[in-house]
Parts: structure tokens; sequence; C-alpha cells
């Protein structure tokens, strides 16, 4: 019986966890793993296809100009920057080099020569979506409920995806592609404090990770 307990208490806690979902799109293979990589976040559902200028000013330029989005953009490359460094990569946050005034195509080339980065990893927030779910009408004081006397609500099931690109500057063509799902329960798939909210978790971060790790892009230690 207690056994069974166990079991069951470790079910209901994995539903109530993101579970990320990894689809490798396209990976070339590069003759070793990068040791300057620059993150660039975005969340703008964009169509890449070549980093070239046209690219750079209709879907990357607007995230270092859209000041109201800054501080989200700052936190997801903080947590990129804490899960993908390690003693021979190094991670190189966008948002400590381009700002709304200082981001023109070619301030973001002059950076990239200038610092010798390797490879530009492009995280795309693509799409949030979340549902609750009503079980009829209850009286209690519960969190789970609107009100005494409303409709029940129970935890709600979000979903999160994300596009990856780990683009080569010298070619301007990714070399690794990914997408990206995470799914639990909870309000959303975010972290973060205050009124900030946060479109990246630890254990997605942690999957893009371990994807460049095990593709050969980045170094694990």
């Amino acid at each position: 019986m207690k056994g069974f307990f166990y079991f069951l208490a470790g079910i209901l806690f994995l539903s109530g966890c993101a579970a990320p979902l990894v689809r490798v799109i396209d990976e070339k293979e590069v003759p070793r793993p990068f040791k300057n990589v620059m993150v660039v976040y975005v969340d703008g559902n964009i169509d890449f296809h070549f980093l070239d200028s046209t690219t750079y000013n209709i879907c990357v330029r607007p995230a270092f100009s859209d000041t109201g989005k800054f501080v989200a953009r700052n936190d997801a490359e903080n947590l990129l920057s804490e899960y993908l460094s390690s003693s021979h990569t190094k991670i190189i946050k966008s948002g400590d080099l381009f700002t709304y005034d200082y981001n023109s195509y070619a301030d973001f080339t002059n950076q990239i020569d200038s610092l010798r980065i390797e490879a530009v990893l492009l995280v795309d927030f693509t799409r949030y979506s979340h549902t609750a779910y009503n079980t009829g009408t209850r009286l209690s004081t519960s969190p789970y409920y609107f009100n005494h006397r409303d409709k029940f609500k129970a935890p709600t099931t979000a979903k999160s995806m994300f596009q990856c690109y780990l683009v080569d500057p010298k070619t301007r063509f990714s070399v690794w592609t990914a997408q990206l799902d995470a799914r639990g329960k909870g309000k959303d798939l975010t972290e973060g404090s205050g009124n900030t909210r946060l479109t990246l978790r630890s254990s997605t971060v942690k999957d893009i990770s371990k994807g460049l790790v095990d593709g050969g892009y980045i170094y694990a230690y």
C-alpha cells in the first residue's frame, strides 16, 4: 500500500512539471565546438533562413529597439548564459552590446568581428498558450476557485514553443536548428519575479544546452 502511495505521488508530481520536447530539425558538422557564442533572444515568431541585413533588420533589430521587452530579454539571456557557459565556451549576451540607439546591421557585424564571435545562438519565442479546465460549481475559499460561488478552475495546462538557430557568422546559415515545446501544468511556463514575464525556464535551457553539447557545438566543461 505504501509503495502504491509513493508511486501515485510521483505521478502527480511529474504531471505538474514542464516537460520540454526537443526536435532537431537540421544539424551540420563543425570542425570543433565554438568558444565564443553570442546569444540573442527575440519574441517575434520570426521566419529565419539566412542572417543577412534584411533578415537582421526585420527579425532581430526590433528586439533591440523594443524597450518594453528589454527586461524580459535580459532575463532570458542571463538564463541562457548561466547554463550554456563553460570554461571553454564563453557566452556573450546581446543585451550587453546593443541598445535601442546602437543596433544597426553594421554595429552588429562589427561587434561579431571585434569580439571574435564564432556563432550566434538565436532563440525565438514563437508561441504561448494555456487552457483552463472548469469542472463544475463548488463553494470554497481555495485559490483554485474563481470566488466563493463560481466555477471550479483546475490547474491550467500550458504550452510554450521556441525555435533555436545556431548561426555561423561566416556563412550566415544555421548549423543547428531545433524546435522546443515545453508543456506542463500551472498558471504558465515562465519564471521571473515581480511583473517580469520570463518565457524561458531553466529546464528548457538545459535541453538547449544538452542539444548543443551532444551535437558538438559547445563545450560541456
